[in-house]
């Protein structure tokens, strides 16, 4: 009695998942591929996949073409959303704030075309997105650190490390920034804390406003001092400027522009050759009378 031929199967679901996106974006990248053949091949793809998974990978991988490429797909696109009865999902996935711009912008645009009503838009005000701020405060060096939640969502925590050192030729500029994000406040809190506590420090809780303060006044002796703002800082500017300048500040403090910003990420001296100096020459130190002199202490690489 001869065997039955076994049913084709499908490869893992979450490996479908993780494919589709490179899969999709190929695809609309292959001048050949004409909306119809999009439209098949994507019904092709997402067969056996359960909207909610699928559909946020869908949006986010068409918003992320350039606009004179997307804009004749647009229309594909809302047809094949309305037809496959998707516009309640998309609208379920929007509500729970699953997409960043630019996804969010065309989940919207997308919804409205089907006829779906949308609540106005509420401008997110960054610093309630602020979780927590600690300081060090001993006398040569500080390291305010700030943390604060990605995005609306509310999932990935931000953290932000200012190390600020108060003897020459610092004399209270950034010397350094460590810039992490985590799965959640807990994990962040917890490597935050053993990482000082291992060293023998307590690390002090403040206010948003005054470790604003800290960092902003720390920028402006970077300004005074000609040292050109961290490696590591002008990396993380797109992520920690936005979040630094929503945080309130008294009157008597001014951020600095984003013009002298820009200015303090291309010239000055670099802290890096002023960190190498100090760890082959000495750190300098000023003494009660005035005077400064070099001394040989281990480095402080690791401080953050």
């Amino acid at each position: 009695m001869a065997k039955k031929a076994r049913p084709g199967t499908q490869p893992n679901p979450a490996l479908r998942l993780s494919n589709l996106g490179p899969r999709l974006a190929r695809l609309l990248a292959n001048p050949a591929s004409d909306p119809q053949t999009i439209r098949a091949e994507l019904d092709l793809m997402i067969e056996g996949l359960k909207p909610l998974s699928y559909l946020p990978i869908v949006i986010s991988t068409f918003a992320a073409l350039p606009e004179a490429q997307r804009e004749p797909l647009d229309t594909m696109l809302s047809t094949w959303i309305q037809e496959r009865g998707l516009l309640p999902v998309l609208h379920n996935l929007e509500d729970r704030r699953t997409f960043q711009e630019p996804a969010r912008s065309l989940a919207r645009q997308l919804l409205e075309a089907g006829g779906h009503s949308l609540a106005a838009e509420e401008p997110i005000n960054l610093a309630d997105l602020f979780l927590a701020a600690y300081e060090l405060g001993e006398a040569s060096q500080d390291a305010p650190t700030i943390f604060w939640h990605e995005d609306e969502r509310r999932r990935r925590v931000c953290s932000a490390s200012f190390l600020i050192d108060f003897e020459p030729p610092w004399e209270g500029a950034v010397k350094d920034l460590a810039f992490d994000t985590y799965r959640n406040f807990d994990q962040a809190r917890e490597r935050f804390f053993s990482l000082w506590q291992a060293r023998g420090l307590a690390p002090r809780a403040i206010s948003a406003s005054t470790a604003a303060q800290r960092v902003w006044r720390a920028l402006r002796q970077n300004q005074s001092q000609a040292i050109r703002l961290p490696i590591d800082l002008i990396a993380a500017i797109p992520q920690v400027l936005p979040f630094l300048l929503a945080l309130p500040l008294p009157p008597d403090v001014e951020p600095l522009t984003l013009d002298e910003i820009e200015a303090l990420a291309t010239t000055g001296r670099s802290p890096e050759s002023i960190r190498t100096e100090e760890r082959m020459l000495g750190y300098q130190t000023r003494m009660p009378d005035g005077s400064v002199i070099r001394i040989m202490r281990p480095p402080d690489d690791d401080d953050l």
